[in-house]
């Protein structure tokens, strides 16, 4: 029976690149950019700061378009931009018909790209923590390594933010060593910027929060299938202890932040956080808070850059690790882990600055970081302007 799904999908995958390919009748569009953030879901990541930059440089001829599902748009979409969404027709055609296609996640292996075409493969994360693709799965074969092997061949450049990155990401993804650009990610850029607190009173306004407030943001990571928690993790962060804690360690008064993973539920509430899962760009929240919470989150490697503190909540760390693994030990990452709530407070009250900030240091030494604040600009002097 699995051999008869295998063969049905692989039908699937090659007929569907066969029929798709009457579009080639139709010229590419050489000055036309196609951006995309997880598949529609957000205007958010690597492919908005390029997009945005792009922008402001006011290129003459460039033909704007980005994939975006929600029908209320943002206002950087509502100009001098075409809009699709995922898995539309007008999706498909602007695809294939792109000079330029810019990716976080990549494009499905059924889309028969062009030779001529130049995929950008920015991914959504940096570091090296959690397992990924094909590495998660360690007997993936036949339509899953096909599908793998079609996919990065139609990868022209795959955006690296540390040396240790592209090792795990040639293991999980295939990615060829030749097609990495080791420039580090456009959406780190703005934590080596001078006026990356720009953001803090738009999001302070946006949830009635209180210019003289401390913000912790709790931002635990999608679980998928592995998944030992009972509910959200949102319940099992005792939220009262932790705003205690905080208090008593920093002073000043505090209010918890809680963003869900884009996968995950965006409706919890409660009197003693903030819901704030709806915003969906991350590095603004993260320029903007003071504390960080996560779990297994690359937000870590974002986060390192901002040396503000940082705490790793993990209750099913036992059952998580079991299950997807890591690539680094979870001992070596930037910040230390707590398996309950009494142990984040420990850590909090430990907590030294000048001691993590040498972790942070050490960390992405190790992991030999290409972050240095100029991707975005490096993207594109060398991967879109000299192809256009």
């Amino acid at each position: 029976m699995r051999h008869f799904f295998e063969v049905k999908e692989l039908a699937s995958i090659y007929l569907t690149r066969f029929l798709l390919k009457i579009i080639y009748i139709i010229p590419l569009d050489s000055k036309k950019i196609f951006f995309s953030s997880y598949e529609g879901k957000q205007f958010s990541c690597n492919p908005k700061y390029l997009f945005l930059k792009l922008r402001s440089l006011d290129i003459e001829g460039i033909t704007y378009v980005y994939e975006y599902n929600d029908p209320i748009l943002p206002d950087e979409l509502k100009c001098g931009v075409r809009v699709v969404t995922h898995n539309s027709l007008r999706y498909i055609f602007e695809i294939l018909t792109s000079k330029i296609v810019i990716t976080n996640s990549g494009i499905t292996a059924k889309m028969p790209i062009r030779k001529s075409q130049v995929v950008i493969n920015t991914w959504h994360g940096g570091g090296a923590y959690k397992k990924v693709g094909k590495d998660v799965d360690h007997k993936i074969n036949g339509v899953g390594n096909i599908f793998h092997r079609i996919s990065e061949r139609q990868t022209t450049y795959f955006i690296s933010s540390s040396r240790y990155f592209s090792k795990v990401m040639n293991s999980a993804m295939g990615i060829n060593n030749k097609k990495y650009f080791n420039s580090g990610m456009p959406r780190n850029d703005i934590f080596f910027q001078k006026n990356r607190y720009e953001f803090d009173t738009m999001i302070r306004k946006n949830y009635n929060l209180e210019s003289d407030i401390h913000l912790v943001l709790y931002a635990p990571t999608y679980r998928g299938k592995v998944n030992a928690l009972d509910g959200d993790p949102i319940d099992q962060l005792d939220s009262k202890m932790l705003i205690q804690t905080l208090e008593k360690k920093f002073g000043g008064n505090w209010r918890l932040l809680y963003r869900g993973h884009y996968y995950g539920n965006k409706n919890a509430d409660s009197d003693w956080y903030v819901n704030v899962s709806d915003y969906q760009d991350m590095q603004e929240l993260l320029t903007t808070i003071d504390i960080l919470i996560t779990d297994y989150s690359s937000s870590i490697w974002d986060f390192s850059f901002t040396n503000k503190p940082a705490f790793l909540f993990a209750p099913d760390i036992d059952d998580y690790q079991e299950k997807r693994e890591f690539y680094t030990d979870i001992m070596e990452w930037p910040y230390k882990m707590a398996r309950n709530n009494k142990e984040l407070s420990d850590l909090i009250f430990q907590y030294d600055s000048q001691k993590q900030v040498k972790r942070n240091k050490q960390h992405q030494d190790k992991m030999g970081s290409y972050e240095k604040g100029n991707a975005t600009m490096e993207i594109i002097n060398d991967l879109i302007i000299n192809k256009l």
